[in-house]
C-alpha cells in the first residue's frame, strides 16, 4: 500500500477571511499544486482515492491533483483536519483496500501521520511544507511503524521536474 501525503498550497492571508476553513489556495499556491499533480502523473501516481480535509483550500489541493491523476474521486473527511489526531487518519485510511491513496490536508496533523506512519509516535519530528509531497510505502500490513519513507518532494522540487 503507497500513501502520497500531500499539504495543500499557499492559501489566502487569515486575516481576509473570518472563518479558517473557507481560506481558498492563491494564484501561487494553485501553480504549486499544478507542477505537484504534473510531477505526480509522470512518475505514474495513480491513486484509486483523494481523500481531502473539508477546508476550501484542501478541497481545491484535491480537485487540481484529480485532473492530472486519472480522475481519482475526491472525498472529504472531517478527520483530515487539525481537530483529529493523526491515529484517526490511519484509522480512515485503514477501512479502504487499495493500492494507492492521496491525503490532503494540513500541519502539524499530516506531519504528524507521516511519523506515525514511519517512526509509530505521534510527533512532529518532519515538516511539510505548503505543497510539498511526501510518499510512504507499506509492503506488508499496514500499522504505526511499518511504514517506508520512499521520498520526499517540496514545492521547489516540483516547481522545477513538475513544470510542463
Amino acid at each position: 500500500m503507497k500513501f502520497f501525503i500531500i499539504r495543500h498550497g499557499a492559501a489566502a492571508a487569515k486575516a481576509d477571511y473570518d472563518v479558517d476553513a473557507d481560506r481558498p489556495l492563491t494564484d501561487e499556491g494553485r501553480a504549486q499544486i499544478e507542477n505537484l499533480a504534473n510531477l505526480l502523473d509522470k512518475i505514474g501516481a495513480r491513486p484509486s482515492a483523494i481523500l481531502t480535509s473539508p477546508f476550501v483550500r484542501a478541497v481545491e489541493t484535491a480537485q487540481i491533483l484529480s485532473k492530472s491523476l486519472a480522475d481519482a474521486p475526491v472525498e472529504q473527511s472531517q478527520r483530515l483536519t487539525n481537530d483529529y489526531a493523526a491515529a484517526d487518519v490511519l484509522d480512515l485510511v485503514a477501512e479502504r483496500n487499495a493500492d494507492e491513496i492521496a491525503l490532503v490536508g494540513h500541519a502539524p496533523q499530516l506531519d504528524e501521520v507521516l511519523t506515525l506512519m514511519t517512526v509509530g509516535e505521534e510527533i512532529e519530528a518532519a515538516h511539510l511544507s505548503k505543497g510539498s509531497c511526501a510518499c510512504v510505502e507499506f509492503e506488508e500490513g499496514f500499522g504505526r511503524a511499518e511504514g517506508v519513507l520512499q521520498w520526499l518532494v517540496s514545492r521547489e522540487i516540483a516547481a522545477v521536474c513538475g513544470a510542463d
